[in-house]
């Protein structure tokens, strides 16, 4: 009974001391993974480079969307200039979501382009056909 005692006292302490030590750590995937995406969208910024042909469309964390070009880029942030308006706003590289270009995705073009060149193809077929069907 004294061998079941200690056990389990035992096993309540290294319990009780492998918990306190998971809440004493910080969520390390969490942070990982924000600082794999803030050098995502740093090294997604700096390839555009600046002035008025690096236009971007930035998604921020909060779900507010920004457009403009930039006109500056700094190590832990980048300034978004409005082509309109011609503010210049400074944003930080860890409070932005996703970097795109200001129009359309080239998946969405390569779409469009296919199905462009298959309706062309469908419509020559279609002449080609009743011109032989007229023969």
């Amino acid at each position: 009974m004294k061998a079941i005692s200690i056990c389990l006292v035992t096993t309540l302490v290294l319990n009780t001391y492998s918990l306190a030590s998971l809440e004493a750590q910080p969520n390390t995937t969490a942070v990982a993974r924000n600082a794999q995406q803030t050098e995502k969208v740093k090294m997604a910024i700096q390839q555009r480079g600046t002035g008025t042909k690096a236009k971007v469309k930035i998604m921020l964390r909060n779900k507010t969307e920004r457009k403009g070009y930039i006109s500056r880029i700094d190590d832990l942030s980048f300034q978004l200039t409005d082509q309109k308006t011609g503010q210049t706003e400074t944003i930080a590289y860890d409070s932005v979501e996703k970097v795109s270009g200001p129009g359309i995705s080239g998946a969405t073009k390569i779409v469009l382009y296919i199905g462009i060149g298959a309706a062309a193809a469908a419509i020559i077929l279609g002449i080609l056909a009743s011109k032989l069907n007229h023969s």
